[in-house]
């Protein structure tokens, strides 16, 4: 299917301590997608990940609760991880599920330097490809092989929730992950440096990261959090050699030193051992949330999440929750923040940016046209400093949402997340949800 997109219109307000630079050289109206394909069974099919691959193809990983349709292999439905692997020309050569009978759940995913995948996301199961459980969800990390067949899997948790969302192969030659640990499940314990009875003053949820080596034994954990609800969403490693974390906050004490509001986004830079070099809270008195991160080509680092505070280090809000762009120097100073999207509930997923220096976001919208809908599929075309220049969407009647994007060798894009719909922009639902894959240029 192909289809030229039309260009709403798209509302922007940004602060910046920098002037702008020149716009792109191309024009604003620029933008297809090429194609729109559902992936799934009856049930619910989600896809958290996108990466591109060494050989020029792609593959995306999330969850399924299907037995049948494009998972018919699959012989239980119960949640487990799916991994597909797609060639350059968009062929699906093979796709595999990893899981037990239990609730198991991916949303990492990084192609590894000497051939095979690493995934993460978080398991119930003990049985099955899970060998282990510590007591409600684990952090759960597998290596593959290229063709997807299991080296090795390990879970890492205690009694509670705990939850790993993003993963990523270290300058060293190691894996870093983070998500959140329930702390008061594990009575203190998953950071060896606060293993102490002030450990306890945390609360129901922390920042937790795990450094291992590439046969998942641990080199170092750590948590930062206060006594209330804390998760980290993204992490990267800088180009200093250090680590960043981003995510939300709901804590106003403990590690946390200036929170704002009930909900903060909250960034945390700990140094290649742990060590905590400094936090910084950004928002207002609403709910502020950052769910990604990157290092652009200038060394700061821009966050994209969302927003619906009007006060505190948020000017004001287009809708009623905006994508929220904010730009950081290395040292945690904010530089720019950019408020996008349109007058309705919108938010941001996933922020990447090109080799020229160009900048998509992909989230969701609950707005079109000014007549509130089911939430839409939003992709931002940015300024490298932030400025929305163009928006595309993708429509049905029900619910659909960008999770990740990825850039390929050629330029395109590809956008994969959930889709409810099958009318508008989709056709051939399988099910409840259906994994939504896009292809744009």
């Amino acid at each position: 299917m192909q289809k030229t997109v039309g260009i709403l219109f798209l509302f922007m307000i940004s602060c910046s301590l920098e002037p702008s630079s020149d716009w792109p050289e191309f024009p604003q109206n620029q933008g297809v997608w090429d194609f729109v394909s559902l992936f799934g069974g009856t049930s619910e099919d989600i896809a958290h990940a996108v990466i591109a691959t060494q050989d020029g193809g792609y593959a995306i990983l999330g969850n399924t609760s299907s037995s049948d349709g494009d998972f018919d292999f699959k012989n239980t439905t119960d949640s487990d991880i799916f991994l597909l692997k797609f060639s350059a020309s968009h062929q699906l050569q093979w796709k595999q599920t990893y899981g037990g009978t239990d609730d198991d759940r991916g949303h990492g995913l990084i192609e590894l330097s000497e051939g095979g995948f690493a995934l993460v996301g978080y398991s119930r199961s003990s049985d099955g490809d899970a060998s282990n459980n510590q007591g409600q969800h684990d952090n759960w990390v597998l290596v593959v092989d290229a063709q997807g067949a299991l080296m090795w899997e390990r879970s890492y948790g205690f009694a509670g929730h705990d939850h790993a969302f993003n993963i990523i192969e270290t300058a060293d030659g190691n894996l870093f992950f983070n998500g959140y640990l329930d702390v008061t499940a594990s009575n203190g314990l998953g950071n060896e440096k606060k293993l102490n009875a002030s450990s306890t003053r945390h609360g129901v949820g922390e920042f937790w990261c795990h450094k291992i080596d590439k046969k998942g034994q641990i080199l170092w954990r750590r948590y930062f959090g206060g006594t209330n609800n804390d998760r980290s969403y993204d992490a990267i490693e800088t180009s200093d050699g250090n680590f960043l974390l981003v995510g939300v906050s709901e804590s106003q004490d403990v590690d946390i030193s200036s929170p704002h509001g009930s909900y903060d986004i909250w960034v945390v830079k700990m140094d290649q051992n742990g060590t905590l070099l400094w936090e910084k809270s950004i928002g207002g008195s609403g709910y502020d949330i950052a769910y990604s991160v990157l290092e652009n080509q200038d060394g700061n680092y821009m966050l994209l999440g969302q927003s619906d505070s009007t006060n505190g280090d948020v000017q004001r809000t287009l809708g009623n929750s905006d994508f929220l762009l904010t730009t950081l120097t290395p040292g945690g100073k904010i530089i720019r923040m950019n408020n996008l999207g349109t007058t309705a509930f919108d938010s941001g997923q996933a922020l990447l940016q090109t080799s020229t220096g160009a900048l998509f976001a992909v989230g969701h919208t609950a707005d079109r046209d000014g007549t509130p809908l089911a939430n839409d599929l939003l992709l931002l075309r940015c300024h490298r400093q932030g400025d929305a220049l163009a928006e595309y969407r993708l429509s049905g009647s029900g619910l659909e949402i960008g999770y990740d994007l990825a850039v390929l060798k050629d330029g395109s894009l590809l956008v994969v997340g959930e889709s409810s719909s099958n009318d508008g922009d989709f056709s051939g639902a399988h099910g409840d949800k259906d994994i939504l894959l896009a292809h744009w240029y």
